[in-house]
């Protein structure tokens, strides 16, 4: 999956156009896209996406990128690399790979509380409420939002 399909351009159009920081705007998009992806992770392992862990998370994104390595369909478009796949453990990502990994466990707190405000489950939240809830968190003047408070709720 390119990331342009994480986003549309309806959602990018409504996100450059809100009244928050370019951080903010920038926070909204990772968010967005990191949803997504929590979606079909919950999807592929046929589980709610409250009950994934972030190791669950680690492992199939090493999957995704070691299917693609191998040339078979992948959700993600991983850059080839030469690294050895012995293991799906962190360490046997490349770094992009685990960037990657770090931008969706970390996002993980923010969908939680998102999906807490709205009283609904993550799976059932919008790209509407996620906007939103970015935009309730900044305060007037604030140029700086951060992702992952550490304080995930469920709902």
């Amino acid at each position: 999956m390119e990331l342009s399909q994480l986003l549309s351009i309806a959602e990018s159009q409504a996100i450059d156009q809100a009244p928050i920081s370019i951080q903010a705007k920038f926070l909204t998009r990772i968010t967005i896209h990191a949803w997504r992806v929590w979606l079909q992770v919950g999807q592929s392992l046929n589980q709610p996406v409250e009950q994934l862990s972030p190791r669950q998370m680690m492992d199939w994104l090493a999957s995704d990128a070691q299917l693609s390595r191998q040339g078979q369909p992948s959700f993600l478009a991983w850059a080839q690399d030469d690294r050895p796949w012995q293991t799906e453990s962190e360490s046997d990502l490349s770094s992009d790979q685990q960037f990657v990994v770090r931008l969706l466990v970390s996002a993980w707190d923010n969908l939680g509380n998102i999906a807490a405000a709205h009283h609904c489950a993550i799976a059932d939240l919008t790209t509407e409420q996620i906007l939103s809830w970015v935009a309730s968190k900044q305060q007037p003047g604030q140029s700086e939002i951060f992702l992952g408070d550490g304080d995930r709720k469920t709902g």
